[in-house]
């Protein structure tokens, strides 16, 4: 059974958007939960890169929607990391991340625009938001919460997982005439 990449990233910036949608009415009503906005940001951000995968499926030779989406891409997944962080009141290293987006702008610039690397580009993005995603889940199962401990500490990090899979998956394929990366 293959799976169309493009209905794929479709289904998941739609429902990014509808989640994006469902915190920004959540954050109207509670104004208690800390990190909701910048987690709604990422979220946004998200839904945005999975948009620009589904537009580059239909134009492969527009660079900017390659460096957009993974710029993107990477930037949603530090404000989710932020989100939570500050949910569950750790206060973080910001200029440390700030640095990251900025060395990840360069880098994909300098990928995309000026040596058009298409394998080190992919590692770039990986690399950064599989560091993330770690420390995401790693914030996740230090959380204290009296009830549902497994939906604390798994279904986080088994949705992590799938997800990543799917980055893997989706970014290392070879690209060709059918298949734009």
């Amino acid at each position: 059974m293959l799976i169309d990449t493009a209905t794929m990233s479709l289904v998941v910036s739609v429902s990014s958007l509808l989640h994006a949608l469902v915190l920004i009415f959540l954050g109207s009503i509670v104004y208690r939960y800390r990190g909701l906005q910048i987690y709604t940001v990422g979220t946004i951000l998200s839904a945005a890169t999975f948009l620009f995968f589904l537009i580059r499926w239909f134009h492969p030779n527009l660079l900017v929607l390659r460096f957009l989406g993974n710029v993107f891409l990477t930037t949603s997944r530090i404000f989710y990391f932020f989100g939570i962080s500050r949910f569950i009141n750790r206060n973080e290293f910001r200029f440390l991340w700030g640095v990251l987006i900025g060395l990840e702008i360069v880098s994909q610039f300098y990928f995309t625009y000026i040596s058009n690397n298409f394998l080190a580009r992919n590692i770039s993005v990986i690399l950064v938001v599989g560091f993330v995603q770690i420390l995401t889940c790693i914030a996740d199962s230090k959380m204290k919460c009296n009830t549902g401990g497994f939906t604390n500490k798994g279904s986080s990090a088994i949705l992590r997982s799938f997800m990543n899979n799917y980055l893997i998956e989706d970014r290392t394929n070879e690209p060709s005439p059918s298949y734009p990366i």
